[in-house]
């Protein structure tokens, strides 16, 4: 042995490098100085490129040999040789190309198992396939290793030294039973021909040839193959018990960028989303355990479909182990934990110093998935103001048929008329006075802007309506609700001109995802004159293609069909088609960030409006969504657009509404305009 390689045998060691890396190490450096008949302390980077050359253009080998090569010089220079040089310049590595599995169809798994010669080479197929093991763990599996109370799997050092469980399926944990019944393995649950080891990989894989070559599947088959098959879950359930993707990202995107995340061996879906076989052991083992681990799937799989990012899900999930590790030392089952428990657990991670922001959310999130509707119930009892307003929402969306926002404005209003008229105690509604309600309209009109006191005056009158429709009044106190005085058509309409709408427009950058969702919204917002709240209900279903009409679904609950333009259909079908995100919801527009759902509410597109017109470089004194719908009816004006027919674009119920824009018809204004007194100027 030469002094450069018993060094570098000796600096593996030290490093504690497994066997099969040093051997391929020490073959690789070997080859290298058989080819230029040199000690490789003789050669540089001349030569080492030349080298390289060699394997890739003569030798023609693959990417991933042509890798061990790479590693294996950069060890020998770097660590052995001590050479200051910059490897990646020096012994650059080749680009691996991103290659989809050739995957086995359900049929086909069945078919080439059945044509495995053997007990113990088909028992060792199958248990790659089932717990998504490499062949050089599988053969090392122990009897001990088999966890049938945890249904796990233990793997003692596997690839990179490290321990892990992988999850064991019933179906597979009858198959190894079957096996040990008939030889009763020990220590090696796949004893190979020499007494007290256990079997070679290269007998496993000469079984696996002959199975190929027996069933007839032209497909490539080798154990490792088996792992890969896994990954996409195409053994039926009858099988293994293994859930099916259906859709899912692992059979649509490359496997090489995903497969590290979502290391088929690990665990089942959708954990093996979250988590690969680098995860230690103790997370596997908080995740199976626990009064919640029966509920963590769930919440595993809502992570899933709503596209949280694998970092963002393995906080959550890591966390909620956690919660349920305190809740098994406190002795609680899923069926005890209510708001009051989640408020103690936070308490404790705060004083711990390991409280995050998201952490409550997620909390809320799993309680909502235990107990429907407690996550927003509040540690004490209802109060019975509180209870007052509960049947006062009841009655708005069930007995009126209200929309959700309506009974979102009117609550704030009649909750600080309770709070002002009953301060102690509880409400007697019987004891409210015309003077109660004068004096809170009042005071409210101080406080408020004329644009909202209509809603001030509505919401007390459907209240005091409520409370006379329950019997709890006698009399209709809704009249006794003074109205504030506002003077209907006392502003100007707030519009941009057609080339600053254009040039926001522009503005966004429709090479992004988020951009083409951005210049959807905003055209219709500008073309058919769109309020937020429309946009935001949109669904994939209210679009008809073949007609080229858009159902809206606006104020009051009424549904109008308006053509669709070609721009703006053009435009939808490329977001839907390029940028819009793979999930479950209907709407058409979707948020950028977990979770992927339709837009709560229409602020979110008042915002977006505003940073476009900041953007755009427009200034504007007004920046709502509305600003887009007077601008398109001030446009149709100066087109000489009826107000009869702007009225039936923007869907106006009544012709005043629409009078406004008389305002702004600055031709038709002169032509009925007095003359000035003392000649014209």
């Amino acid at each position: 042995m030469t002094p450069v390689r018993q060094r570098m045998t000796e600096d593996m060691q030290v490093r504690n490098l497994s066997p099969h890396t040093q051997a391929s190490y020490i073959q690789q450096v070997s080859l290298f100085a058989r080819y230029f008949s040199k000690s490789p302390e003789l050669l540089g980077p001349e030569e080492i490129r030349a080298y390289q050359v060699y394997l890739t253009n003569e030798k023609k080998l693959a990417t991933s040999s042509i890798l061990i090569a790479i590693s294996a010089l950069r060890f020998l220079y770097k660590v052995t040789l001590h050479r200051n040089w910059t490897l990646e310049e020096i012994i650059p590595a080749p680009k691996k190309p991103q290659k989809l599995p050739v995957v086995l169809s359900p049929e086909e798994v069945l078919h080439f198992l059945d044509c495995v010669a053997g007990p113990k080479h088909r028992t060792i197929l199958t248990t790659c396939y089932a717990a998504g093991l490499r062949i050089s763990e599988a053969i090392r599996l122990k009897s001990v290793d088999i966890d049938s109370q945890r249904m796990v799997i233990r793997v003692e050092q596997g690839k990179g030294q490290k321990d892990r469980y992988v999850m064991l399926s019933p179906k597979l944990l009858e198959t190894l039973r079957n096996w040990w019944r008939a030889v009763k393995p020990k220590p090696w649950l796949f004893p190979g021909d020499i007494p007290g080891g256990h079997i070679h990989r290269e007998a496993v894989e000469l079984a696996c040839q002959k199975a190929r070559r027996c069933c007839g599947i032209a497909k490539p088959i080798t154990p490792h193959s088996m792992r890969h098959y896994a990954e996409f879950r195409t053994m039926p359930r009858t099988c293994f018990d293994l859930p099916i993707l259906n859709g899912s990202r692992a059979a649509s995107s490359a496997y090489s960028d995903d497969v590290s995340r979502r290391d088929a061996g690990f665990m089942d879906f959708p954990f093996n989303h979250f988590f690969n076989d680098r995860t230690s052991p103790k997370t596997v083992d908080v995740l199976t355990r626990g009064p919640l681990s029966p509920h963590l799937t769930e919440y595993a799989q809502y992570l899933h479909d709503a596209g949280y990012a694998i970092q963002s899900g393995q906080l959550q999930l890591r966390m909620l182990s956690d919660f349920s590790t305190w809740l098994d030392k406190k002795r609680l089952g899923a069926d005890e934990v209510n708001w009051s428990t989640v408020e103690r657990y936070i308490l404790c991670r705060r004083k711990a110093g390991r409280l995050r922001n998201e952490d409550a959310a997620a909390l809320a999130r799993m309680l909502r998935m235990l107990r429907a509707g407690q996550a927003e119930a509040p540690a004490s009892p209802a109060t019975a103001q509180q209870i007052a307003l509960e049947q006062f929402q009841h009655y708005l969306r069930q007995v009126r048929g209200l929309a959700e926002g309506t009974v979102t404005k009117y609550t704030p209003i009649v909750r600080a008329f309770l709070a002002e008229t009953f301060s102690v105690g509880i409400p007697d509604f019987h004891q409210i006075s015309a003077g109660d309600i004068a004096r809170f309209v009042q005071h409210q009109a101080e406080r408020i802007t004329s644009r909202d006191a209509p809603t001030v005056v509505t919401a007390l009158r459907s209240f005091l309506r409520h409370l006379l429709h329950y019997g709890a009044v006698d009399t209709d106190l809704a009249a006794c609700v003074p109205t504030i005085a506002t003077w209907s058509l006392s502003n100007v309409p707030k519009f941009l001109p057609a080339e600053q709408i254009q040039r926001v427009l522009d503005s966004c950058d429709r090479d992004t995802a988020s951009g083409k969702r951005n210049y959807c919204i905003l055209l219709l917002l500008a073309r058919l004159g769109l309020r937020a709240g429309e946009v935001v209900a949109l669904t994939l279903d209210d679009i008809d293609w073949e007609e080229g009409v858009v159902t809206v679904r606006g104020k009051g609950k009424r549904v109008a069909q308006m053509p669709l333009p070609a721009e703006v259909g053009a435009a939808i079908a490329v977001y839907l088609r390029r940028a819009r995100p793979a999930c479950s919801s209907r709407r058409v527009f979707i948020r950028e960030k977990a979770p992927l759902v339709g837009f709560a509410n229409s602020v979110a597109i008042c915002s977006l409006v505003d940073r476009a017109l900041t953007k755009a470089g427009v200034e504007s004194a007004y920046r709502g969504s509305h600003l887009f719908r007077h601008s398109l009816a001030t446009t149709m004006l100066k087109h000489g657009a009826s107000l009869h027919e702007i009225g039936d674009l923007l869907r106006h119920r009544r012709p005043d509404t629409t009078a406004i824009y008389a305002k702004v018809d600055l031709v038709s204004l002169r032509s009925i305009a007095l003359p000035w007194p003392g000649g014209a100027r």
